[in-house]
């Protein structure tokens, strides 16, 4: 991960993120210089601020969720994927019934070569309104095309190109036999005159089939 003037040139970033909800225990302004504040799409406020340190030094993200359900219950927000400067975060809200069943998820780019700048450093991406794949191992596709889609955090990653342009997307592998497999691509790109807070782009999916020589075992 890249970071702005004035701080290391590249941290190695924690994979936990360290939530911190009394104004006590929140990292102040001295020992975390990067903050921001943001709000998700049920307008709940969260704040988050990194702590950094040279390598082999390890930099911290904390996080402050006033609102949420307590962490031993849920742990709403996780660092999905760092690029250069960008870093893909995804905030989780549970329903109010059950707090272990997620309903809605927010996904930002953080952008940390705009803390100098007037620029936003938190940008909202659009929900995914994809239909599931109707492939032998999931559901068929859900009646309404609106609903939103949860995507799989831990099969997403993040590829950014100068400093507007990137692309997220999420990679599913569906085998139909022993040697057919498809890999299913939900894409979401970036363009460079985006709004305020989000980005105004929609994603798609994509189907590639994957032609398996050699053991189908090694798939």
């Amino acid at each position: 991960m890249s970071a702005a003037r004035s701080f290391p040139n590249w941290v190695m970033l924690d994979r936990f993120v360290f939530r911190r909800d009394d104004d006590k225990t929140f990292p102040n302004n001295e020992k975390a210089t990067i903050r921001a504040s943001g709000l998700t799409t049920r307008e709940k406020p969260f704040n988050i601020a990194f702590c950094l340190a040279e390598p082999p030094g390890i930099s911290r993200l904390y996080v402050q969720l006033p609102g949420f359900p307590g962490p031993r219950k849920i742990e709403p927000l996780s660092i999905v994927a760092t690029h250069r400067h960008l870093i893909l975060f995804c905030l989780t809200s549970p329903i109010d019934e059950n707090p272990r069943i997620i309903d809605v998820q927010d996904l930002f780019i953080y952008d940390t070569s705009a803390i100098s700048s007037s620029q936003p450093q938190f940008k909202v991406l659009p929900p995914c309104t994809e239909l599931y794949n109707d492939g032998p191992r999931i559901c068929r596709p859900p009646q309404n095309t609106t609903k939103c889609r949860l995507l799989m955090i831990l099969s997403m990653g993040l590829l950014c190109r100068g400093e507007e342009e990137f692309a997220v997307v999420e990679l599913n592998l569906y085998r139909f036999s022993a040697v057919k497999v498809q890999a299913q691509l939900c894409v979401l790109r970036s363009h460079t005159s985006t709004g305020p807070r989000g980005i105004h782009r929609s994603w798609h999916t994509m189907q590639l089939p994957i032609n398996i020589h050699g053991n189908p075992r090694d798939m």
